[in-house]
């Protein structure tokens, strides 16, 4: 399933067709870098997203696949999940290969990936708490998987499909740490070796790459003609944290709270999670201080990561919980992480300071 160095070097001479399937912005970025690095040439490459829909995703995977010269296929939320063989299933695909009775639900409910089936090479972040990927796997079947991070890992789910029952499972994600070398930037290392072998990519290409897209250009004109003292990476507690919207919403108001009373006359630039809905944004929107920049909700799923020369030179101070974004800065700039007894329950707050730990930077109860 690894193996995929000796199989790259061998395609310079051929078109292999190559299969990209991404989880965010971030992680897609991690995927080309690897894959440039490798094979210059994109041009027999597909991109699919798989995920809710996102509006601004959709802008910035148009934008970047016409940027890089590949393929476009759209956004899907996949959500079929593994399910047990029965004794003579197993024996069928054991002899054929065919899980018939999963694979007929796969292409009634997503056709469109009937024609991206047994691809020369698939690159997919490993997601520990997804295990719908292992049924795509599984279905598209391609040549070679090529494993990228996909974030921090503040909770490790156990999962173990090596029972007989799962063996149409074989060749995904089975269980943790796996065999195969995961790609990473240097900043998720220690978490990438928690679920596999860290191989190190350098990203700086890939974003310096992506500044030139529309969308990056028309943020940086809109967000970065001043000095910004703090950049507030937002997170989506209340949509899979059990934290309630209303909670949420306080926990981030106290966070531009506490970076206003400390920028003087500089600007604070509230960063949206590319999952955070309208609502929440219109919210930061509506708060009367024009130091404050809250970015739009077309421009939520650029990475911060892309204008980390700027904020670099204006000793910008990242505030975040436990959101990877910042991370890229981790060696240049203050990073703060922040905890709430009063909006936060007690488990999150301990993954909070834990990833503080973890990451040494800064932690702070508000």
């Amino acid at each position: 399933m690894e193996n995929w160095s000796h199989g790259i070097l061998y395609s310079k001479k051929m078109r292999i067709k190559t299969l990209i399937i991404t989880s965010g912005s971030s992680q897609l970025i991690t995927q080309l870098s690897v894959l440039k690095k490798q094979h210059s040439d994109l041009s027999n490459v597909y991109l699919l997203y798989v995920g809710l829909f996102s509006e601004s995703l959709e802008v910035f995977f148009r934008q970047i696949s016409n940027n890089n010269g590949i393929t476009y296929i759209g956004q899907i939320h996949f959500d079929i999940n593994p399910i047990l063989l029965s004794k003579k299933e197993f024996i069928l695909y054991f002899i054929t290969g065919k899980f018939t009775k999963l694979f007929k639900v796969v292409e009634k409910k997503f056709s469109l990936l009937r024609f991206y089936k047994k691809f020369d090479l698939l690159l997919i972040p490993v997601r520990v708490k997804v295990e719908v990927d292992n049924v795509l796997l599984c279905y598209l079947k391609p040549k070679t998987i090529v494993f990228v991070a996909d974030g921090v890992i503040d909770k490790l789910p156990e999962r173990n499909f090596t029972n007989w029952r799962y063996f149409y499972l074989r060749n995904t994600i089975t269980k943790f740490p796996l065999s195969s070398n995961i790609y990473s930037p240097f900043f998720l290392e220690e978490d990438i070796k928690r679920i596999g072998i860290y191989k190190e990519v350098d990203i700086n290409v890939i974003l310096s790459d992506t500044r030139k897209i529309e969308l990056s250009v028309r943020f940086e004109k809109a967000y970065l003609q001043n000095r910004i003292s703090y950049v507030i990476i937002s997170q989506h507690y209340h949509l899979h944290e059990g934290v309630k919207f209303e909670n949420d919403i306080s926990y981030f108001k106290q966070i531009i709270k506490y970076a206003l009373n400390n920028c003087g006359n500089s600007k604070v630039l509230f960063k949206p999670h590319p999952r955070d809905i309208k609502h929440k944004i219109e919210i930061f929107e509506n708060i009367n201080d024009d130091r404050l920049l809250v970015v739009s909700d077309e421009f939520k799923s650029l990475p911060i990561e892309l204008f980390g020369e700027e904020f670099k030179d204006m000793n910008t101070i990242f505030l975040t919980g436990n959101s990877s974004g910042p991370l890229f800065f981790n060696k240049s700039n203050r990073i703060i992480s922040i905890g709430s007894d009063k909006y936060l329950h007690k488990e999150l707050n301990n993954r909070i300071k834990k990833f503080a730990n973890n990451y040494k930077v800064e932690y702070l109860n508000l």
